[in-house]
């Protein structure tokens, strides 16, 4: 039953986050913040998404995981930023905002979600987190995405070949995926 506050919680503090934009602009920033997996797509409890990692984390450490809100919006803001440059890069999706509304729509979602991020992680200072744990949290933060970014382009490098090594695989993935997993925890660590 904890689950539904902390995801009750954390859909709230996107709904702040995103209320100072315009309805439509509003509207497009929540189709990938709706994907499965994400924070608004969740039903209940047995689709829970990655977006717990910081406030489980948080939690289990601390014993409260309110503080962390602000980490797992901004988690979910990144993530569903990597998840429309990724329909835009591969341009495989028929779902996808850039098949939709185009590249340029796309574009724009895709860079207005990380800056929904930054302001979520600012967001810290209203849960008395001090600046330097902020700036500790913005650095991580950076570190793990620029890894998953680099994960990215050497998916896009090898996109067209056939022969790719599993160890050359299982590098991307790493980067990709398993870096975000990992930001997730440890910036949840770092609030507790």
């Amino acid at each position: 039953m904890w689950q539904v506050e902390q995801i009750s919680s954390v859909n709230e503090e996107i709904a702040v986050v995103v209320s100072s934009l315009p309805v439509e602009i509003r509207a497009l920033i929540k189709e990938p913040l709706r994907m499965k997996r994400r924070a608004l797509a969740v039903q209940s409890e047995q689709d829970t998404p990655w977006m717990l990692l910081p406030l489980i984390i948080c939690e289990s450490i601390s014993s409260d995981f309110r503080k962390a809100i602000p980490l797992a919006a901004t988690i979910q803001f990144l993530m569903a930023a990597g998840d429309v440059f990724d329909d835009i890069e591969d341009d495989d999706s028929p779902q996808s905002l850039c098949a939709k509304y185009g590249s340029a729509v796309a574009t724009n979602v895709g860079t207005t979600l990380p800056v929904l991020g930054e302001k979520a992680i600012a967001r810290l200072r209203e849960r008395d987190i001090n600046e330097k744990t902020i700036v500790h949290i913005f650095d991580a933060i950076n570190s793990y995405y620029i890894n998953a970014c680099i994960g990215q382009h050497m998916d896009l490098s090898f996109n067209k070949k056939k022969d790719v090594s599993e160890d050359t695989y299982l590098k991307i993935a790493t980067l990709k995926s398993a870096s975000q997993i990992e930001c997730a925890c440890y910036t949840g660590a770092l609030l507790a």
